[in-house]
């Protein structure tokens, strides 16, 4: 049975055999990765403590942006690929990129070791004072519907711990007040204070600042708005909010409480992108954690960080799919 289902499904993921049980997988909208991932996490199949993932990404870097429209636009531009001809495709696509300036520099995740390759060749690479991260420039770049993007080629690692070493130290731009965090305003001390009431060391803060997060207890997941960035102070006005906005608020109770905080992003294998965070614990490393799931959800193999953010300022745009692909 199994042979026979397999011949015919185009990828070994999507039929397995496990002992005397065949799985198949159906659906019109089941990727390879989704299939692997419930084969993983239904127990189908070992669950590796690591896992080497290979990204092919098309990339706008950003300048400025119009943060509410980031999803949109990218929704514009698989549009744009399709029917680029249509009138009112093609007019809300230039409606979008007049919300955002594009530049000509990339800042990327390197603690962990990731290798990344550019098409085109990037002109300078920058390492930053923190060395786990580094600012890529480039000159001459490609345009698709007149927005410049490059094409990055991704070869990294995750953990099952989530956690990644780094001679990091712990500086005052890793608890300052950003564009896109409050920190330290009155009511978001008071609540901060509020929340990590009898937490004495970084690690108790993160935890209690998680389970606050839980969601549907203070914070409701989702919103008319997919993708939406409200920023912290109306996501926690509203109590409403996507990834990015979970996020923001994480990061800036954290500062707050005197954590050392920053935000990442990249994609969720098995499923799309995604915006999480990370704290730093000094002689241990980087821990990512998910503040949409309020920590239910660890970060583990399937978070794949790439981009990182201390200031709260995203420095791309996808101009395409990327393609994720677990070696």
């Amino acid at each position: 049975m199994h042979a026979a289902i397999a011949k015919k499904k185009g990828h070994p993921a999507y039929c397995i055999r496990s002992g005397t049980q065949v799985i198949e997988y159906v659906g019109r909208t089941v990727s390879v990765n989704l299939a692997r991932k419930a084969s993983m996490d239904l127990g189908f199949v070992p669950k590796p403590p690591k896992a080497r993932y290979r990204i092919v990404a098309e990339l706008a870097p950003l300048k400025h942006c119009d943060y509410m429209s980031c999803n949109r636009l990218f929704n514009q531009f698989l549009l744009m690929a399709q029917t680029p001809h249509e009138p009112s495709v093609k007019e809300l696509f230039l409606d979008l990129t007049g919300r955002f300036v594009f530049g000509d520099t990339l800042t990327l995740r390197t603690c962990g070791k990731p290798v990344y390759v550019f098409q085109p060749k990037s002109l300078n690479a920058e390492p930053r004072l923190d060395g786990d991260a580094t600012v890529y420039t480039f000159g001459n770049c490609p345009r698709r519907f007149d927005v410049p993007y490059m094409t990055v080629t991704m070869e990294l690692e995750t953990n099952e711990s989530g956690l990644t070493p780094t001679s990091r130290k712990a500086g005052p731009e890793l608890l300052a007040p950003t564009e896109f965090w409050p920190v330290g305003e009155s009511d978001i001390a008071h609540r901060t204070k509020e929340i990590t009431q009898g937490c004495t060391t970084p690690e108790a803060k993160v935890q209690a600042i998680l389970r606050w997060l839980t969601p549907g207890k203070h914070i409701k997941s989702g919103g008319p708005v997919r993708g939406s960035r409200w920023g912290a102070r109306k996501v926690l006005r509203q109590g409403l909010g996507h990834c990015w906005d979970s996020s923001d608020v994480f990061v800036t109770f954290c500062r707050t409480a005197g954590v050392p905080c920053r935000q990442v992003a990249g994609w969720m294998f098995g499923s799309c992108g995604h915006v999480w965070a990370e704290v730093l614990y000094e002689g241990k490393g980087w821990q990512q954690v998910d503040p949409t799931g309020g920590g239910v959800l660890p970060c583990g193999i399937y978070h794949i960080p790439y981009f990182v953010s201390e200031d709260g300022r995203m420095p791309i745009l996808y101009v395409a799919m990327p393609r994720v692909e677990m070696r």
